[in-house]
């Protein structure tokens, strides 16, 4: 079992809408790690079952349902014993030909050319040729029988899909401290968990300029209300209907700078991840609704401090 300690400081005269926000930062960090982990496992899916080797063709047949002749079980079966007439036709070529051995022994891999080439993902490649010739590997899966390609990933899908992450304790204190916990699957996403956070706290500084920009706006607004209130001194009426238009345009700035500020943020994020090379929390954090990317913003702004370890996991009552 995977475990994730995050202490947050949320400052001494922190209030409870603060102390939400921290929270909802943290469950945003989570979901965003999750998602980037289904993303990352649906692209490796949808890849690999292009060219499916022989064990992953075995074990989709023993999971897949009962069906007729076009169910993707019979499919599956179909492909098997394809394969096995083409290396039995295979077997008559030369022997000093590279994939002989391949077909000879496959799986089987003894010395270092051989090891070489299984690490290389030839292993998949060559069993999963479509024709008697080498050239039969470029026509994936996906082409040459696509109801079985999709019952293939969609049955990798869900064998391979991380559970959601838990919590073990949560501490009301400052620093706040939560206690997340993840088994099997689940155990990565308590890594991305870890990439995101320190993904997002690049923006700190980002922040603090825009936080900046704001307080010479709200400057500038009390300016603005100063002199509408001398106006008011001289001509009530008028000045009157000026600060209840000026009360409505004031509304509306804030509200428009709130979006503005969070769509920023989210592009400051997802730039963030993109110059390190994590794709699939960019495209997460991209898809983040704006008041969760707001508050997984508001988390990166914050000191927050990190323990990722092991912990053996309970033995079933």
């Amino acid at each position: 079992m995977r475990l994730l300690d995050v202490n947050v400081d949320i400052g001494p005269d922190s209030t409870p809408a603060e102390l939400e926000s921290v929270l909802r930062g943290i469950r945003v960090a989570v979901d965003v790690a999750h998602g980037a982990e289904l993303r990352r496992i649906r692209r490796t899916a949808t890849e690999q079952m292009k060219y499916p080797t022989d064990a992953e063709l075995a074990d989709a047949e023993e999971q897949l349902g009962q069906g007729d002749e076009q169910s993707p079980r019979y499919r599956a079966r179909m492909q098997i014993e394809a394969r096995k007439l083409l290396r039995r036709e295979l077997r008559r070529m030369p022997p000093d030909l590279w994939f002989e051995r391949l077909y000879r022994q496959p799986g089987k891999f003894v010395d270092k050319e051989q090891y070489t080439l299984h690490a290389a993902g030839f292993e998949r490649s060559a069993q999963a040729i479509h024709g008697p010739f080498p050239g039969g590997t470029t026509v994936g899966l996906d082409v040459s029988d696509p109801v079985l390609y999709h019952a293939l990933v969609a049955e990798s899908l869900a064998r391979l899909t991380p559970s959601a992450v838990g919590v073990r304790e949560l501490r009301y204190s400052n620093p706040m401290f939560s206690r997340l916990f993840g088994k099997g699957a689940a155990e990565k996403t308590i890594s991305t968990t870890v990439q995101v956070i320190e993904t997002i706290s690049t923006i700190g500084a980002t922040r603090k300029m825009a936080q900046a920009d704001a307080a010479v706006a709200q400057q500038t607004v009390d300016h603005r209300v100063e002199d509408s209130i001398l106006d008011v001194e001289l001509k009530r009426l008028a000045v009157k209907r000026e600060q209840q238009a000026f009360i409505r345009d004031q509304i509306e700035n804030a509200q428009a700078f709130d979006r503005l500020n969070a769509e920023r943020t989210q592009r400051s994020m997802v730039l963030s991840a993109v110059r390190i090379g994590q794709l699939d929390i960019a495209d997460s954090i991209e898809a983040l609704e704006p008041g969760d990317a707001r508050a997984l913003g508001g988390l990166g702004f914050r000191q927050v401090e990190l323990d990722e370890h092991f912990e053996d996991d309970e033995p079933d009552a």
